[in-house]
């Protein structure tokens, strides 16, 4: 080889090397809150791409793209170097969010790959104005009757224990039957082996959208004095079952888990699994070390939107904490065309399982935490559910964070609490002080 074709070669590999060692992100915000505009104010984005790799040192030098979306329909975008901090300004007309996405381009002119390699910020106008479909007329009358009939019928439990690592704890598994015709609600259940009758909470786990064992954790047993932990299973399948055998169900009978018989009031996936929740919960409430005080719930995603079913339908219930919650505002984009969401296609009958309208049923605490660039779950439906909880409320709501998932380094996040609603559905969204 020529020294000329060496010389060539060396530095294409070392220019590989050097993108290769790029670690690019972004970070940013905007000029206020990011939760209190008002609806027609201007809203800035300041977003400022970085390399992670040199202490996040600020790059120059690179073509930037962005992209404004809205709960108002409307597009807008742009491009710029990276030698400034890139400003968008805009505005939105109505309640509601508008949505910036910021790429880096490389050499190519394509975006450079990555869920860090973007930045993702959104921001709200007016959001505790942000409104829902109309709550049902009969809603409380169908569930109340459901649940009514499931009571009724006497339950049978099986109850098996199972291995546990920690021989400190009790572990089994328990399937509970419903209504006729209803399968079983199935899962985990432990608490400590020498806890006495009558002394300990219970703590409810439901996982989120997916497939497969939800193992107990023993040290969440035995902690802080002892539990009851029941972790209830997705659609009453076998707890103890294979790796085989939960793709075998995921990818067969409940393929499209959540996307079935939605022209049903109470026969699609949504409204049977509360019911199995439900059931699971009445069954724990029935085993004798239970202290009868305090009832726990909570979980992510799918398992929010069922943590907060059971805070609405359970008035046992003492506290609920509900993260990156599903299920909610699922008329947003049908009916009011807000960007939309990862979520069935709105029907009327869709209304029945809206956990917005579980909301104003929940009298007990609620701890939320929203990603605002969460567009499984977008963060219009998530400040319906701040807005309509009946008992107090604390939610943390995060910049530049999807569905549990950050995009880049820290970017703002800010808390808001309140007490009880005055039935009134009017909130004021206040920041805790710092």
């Amino acid at each position: 080889m020529s020294i000329k074709k060496t010389i060539i070669a060396v530095a294409l590999v070392a220019a590989a090397f050097a993108l290769k060692a790029e670690s690019l992100t972004f970070t940013g915000g905007t000029d206020k809150d990011h939760l209190l505009y008002k609806a027609g104010e201007e809203i800035v984005f300041n977003v400022t791409l970085i390399d992670k790799d040199k202490k996040n040192a600020p790059v120059k030098g690179r073509k930037l793209v962005w992209e404004r979306t809205g709960d108002d329909g409307k597009k807008a975008n742009g491009e710029a170097m990276s030698d400034e901090p890139l400003i968008v300004k805009t505005k939105i007309d109505i309640p509601g969010f508008v949505r910036v996405i910021v790429n880096v381009l490389d050499e190519n002119g394509k975006k450079v790959p990555g869920p860090f390699a973007q930045f993702d910020g959104n921001a709200g106008a007016d959001v505790m104005e942000i409104q829902p479909s109309p709550r049902p007329e009969n809603f409380d009358e169908v569930w109340d009757t459901a649940i009514a009939r499931m009571k009724s019928v006497p339950m049978k439990v099986r109850l098996e224990r199972i291995h546990c690592p920690n021989p400190a704890v009790m572990m089994s598994e328990f399937s509970v039957t419903l209504t006729p015709g209803e399968g079983p609600a199935t899962g985990r259940v432990a608490w400590p082996v020498d806890a006495k009758d009558g002394t300990l909470p219970i703590r409810v786990e439901t996982p989120g959208y997916g497939y497969g064992r939800n193992p107990i954790n023993p040290a969440s047993v035995l902690d802080k004095g002892g539990n009851i932990i029941i972790a209830i299973t997705r659609y009453g399948e076998d707890p103890l079952g294979s790796d085989e055998y939960h793709m075998n169900l995921w990818t067969n009978a409940c393929f499209a888990f959540c996307w079935h018989n939605m022209t049903s009031t109470n026969a699609n996936d949504q409204f049977r699994m509360v019911m199995r929740d439900l059931r699971a919960l009445q069954f724990a409430k029935t085993l004798p070390q239970w202290d009868h005080k305090t009832i726990k719930v909570g979980g992510g995603s799918m398992g929010g939107y069922r943590s907060i079913a059971l805070a609405a339908f359970d008035p046992d219930v003492t506290s609920c904490s509900a993260h990156f919650s599903w299920m909610a505002d699922l008329a947003g984009n049908t009916k009011y065309g807000r960007i939309a969401g990862w979520l069935p296609r709105w029907t009327v009958e869709l209304d029945y399982i809206d956990s917005v309208h579980f909301a104003p049923r929940v009298k007990c605490p609620v701890d939320m935490l929203v990603g605002l660039s969460d567009y499984v779950c977008p963060p219009s439906g998530q400040m319906i559910l701040y807005r309509l909880f009946g008992g107090p409320v604390k939610m943390k709501a995060l910049q530049n964070i999807g569905h549990g998932i950050g995009f880049g380094v820290k970017c703002p996040e800010t808390s808001y609490s309140r007490g009880p609603s005055d039935g009134s559905g009017k909130v004021v969204l206040v920041p805790d002080k710092r």
